[in-house]
């Protein structure tokens, strides 16, 4: 049996083919076991990049563009979700429409709402406006990024009475 195959069938608990599995519990305690441990996150991380010198050791290029693949659609399915769960928050009748009521929006409380009902895009937004160096090196400022957060969601609403 090849690798590919060992950890399908090790993930899903399923009968193998031609094979009989002696302890389908010891099965299911092991994959439990792999999803709930510490070493997880760097085992992972190691077969997106493994660690090895310049042009040394096996080439994961294709291993990689597929997790990038994977990553890119988890990532956009579950911003879609956060962002099904926040439209109803965007909507606002015609009438409330007016330059004195978008001049005198806060969107503090939008803010706060959005943290809540959207935690990836926040994060996402967090990650794309500071570095980690940027943290460690300036910790006095406020690494918020509510302006470059709630931007796309503003003008998703005010540019169709506007235009």
């Amino acid at each position: 049996m090849d690798t590919a195959t060992f950890l399908h069938y090790l993930s899903w608990n399923l009968d193998i083919p031609g094979h009989m599995t002696r302890e389908q519990s010891v099965i299911r305690c092991a994959r439990t076991t792999l999803m709930h441990c510490e070493q997880l996150p760097g085992i992972l991380k190691h077969w997106h990049k493994p660690p090895r010198l310049h042009e040394q050791g096996i080439s994961t290029r294709r291993a990689r563009d597929t997790m990038d693949r994977w990553s890119l659609d988890n990532v956009t399915a579950r911003l879609n979700r956060e962002m099904q769960i926040f439209s109803p928050h965007l909507e606002s009748p015609p009438e409330h429409i007016s330059e004195e009521n978008l001049l005198g929006t806060s969107l503090k409380d939008d803010i706060v709402k959005m943290k809540a009902l959207m935690p990836t895009y926040w994060e996402l937004m967090h990650a794309l406006t500071c570095t980690p160096i940027q943290l460690k090196r300036n910790t006095y400022k406020d690494h918020e990024p509510s302006n470059v957060a709630v931007q796309p969601f503003a003008e998703a609403v005010i540019r169709p009475e506007i235009g």
